[in-house]
């Protein structure tokens, strides 16, 4: 769904609003596969929310990067480069993070959104 002749109308919000929930759904399914068997003894720790926010943002970035590449409309190599370029610098930083032990690379989400800034 794009804006080819530059007017938003109800069939093309309509189609992003799709698209979205698509994504949402396709993340959750992502994350609830890696780890939903560890809420099943439902004990309310809160590391699990931190490891959980690590694997949501995993999954919105394996989402995104097809996404991406299905909603453009000329893809060069240029654009490949920086698509795949993204996902590759993300997983890269996650192994650099996690090398360090004293870094806890579950805490990322938390820590990025726990400051007001961020929703600014």
């Amino acid at each position: 769904y794009t804006q080819g002749d530059g007017s938003l109308n109800a069939r093309t919000f309509l189609g992003f609003l799709l698209q979205a929930q698509a994504q949402a759904l396709a993340a959750l399914y992502i994350t609830s596969n890696v780890y939903g068997h560890k809420h099943t003894s439902r004990t309310g720790d809160p590391g699990s929310m931190r490891s959980d926010a690590f694997v949501v943002y995993s999954a919105i970035m394996m989402v995104q990067v097809p996404v991406v590449l299905m909603a453009s409309h000329t893809v060069t190599a240029i654009n490949q480069i920086a698509i795949w370029g993204t996902a590759a610098l993300y997983w890269l930083a996650m192994l650099a993070y996690c090398a360090f032990p004293e870094g806890d690379q579950y805490y990322v989400m938390q820590r990025l959104l726990e400051g007001p800034a961020f929703f600014l």
